[in-house]
């Protein structure tokens, strides 16, 4: 995996549980961004939630133990239709904040790969859904022209990851062209199934009139 030259996600499980449920367990993103840029539009500020849901449709009884478990070599550890997954956001932001469902959480932080892991546990029983929000922020390189590029990456997996991301620039500035994204006013939107890696990205202008204001911030 290549270090990220701009910003970047990739979500990552693994099934803790000693059962075969992934088989029936999906995995949904939502990325929720404010980009801030510096007046030289050479760098900028990210604040914003990266958003997994893991949806588990399996039956809630009539799988075989093989597959729904308790794994009988520690029958009490799981139940049947539970889908302990040891979840990794990857991110070359910080982490602010998180919580699973309502409930803010710790995670643990680790370096790797030119971003930061960030990683907790998520129970997903059968014909159930949990989800992990992570509160991120941190400075980014903006490619020449001031655009801000994201890299999804992906886990190899039965099933498509369902993305959504969303770019919004704050007053003062405006998308002025997009990759991947549609864009309406300072926001950004997109939504498709993620089958390999791709990029998206948004190209950020001042807004007519703000000239002074940026040159006033920049100090010259």
């Amino acid at each position: 995996m290549p270090g990220p030259t701009g910003d970047s996600l990739l979500v990552t499980n693994s099934n803790a549980s000693a059962n075969k449920l992934d088989y029936y367990t999906t995995k949904a993103i939502d990325y929720d961004v404010e980009v801030t840029p510096a007046p030289d539009l050479r760098r900028a500020v990210v604040t914003g939630t990266a958003r997994v849901t893991y949806e588990n449709s399996a039956p809630v009884s009539g799988l075989s133990q093989y597959v729904a478990g308790p794994w009988e070599g520690n029958p009490t550890a799981f139940v049947y239709g539970q889908n302990k997954q040891f979840v990794t956001v990857y991110s070359p932001l910080a982490y602010t904040g998180a919580r699973v469902g309502d409930t803010p959480t710790g995670l643990e932080v680790a370096p790797e790969l030119g971003r930061t892991a960030f990683s907790t546990f998520l129970d997903v029983f059968a014909q159930g859904s949990a989800s992990l929000e992570v509160d991120l922020g941190g400075p980014v390189t903006l490619r020449r022209g001031g655009w801000y590029d994201l890299e999804l990456l992906r886990q190899p997996a039965l099933r498509p990851d369902r993305v959504r991301v969303r770019i919004a620039v704050p007053p003062g500035y405006r998308i002025v062209a997009t990759r991947g994204l549609t864009a309406v006013g300072r926001v950004a939107r997109g939504e498709f199934d993620l089958v390999e890696p791709r990029s998206a990205g948004v190209r950020i202008a001042p807004s007519p009139g703000a000239g002074l204001w940026a040159r006033l911030r920049a100090g010259s």
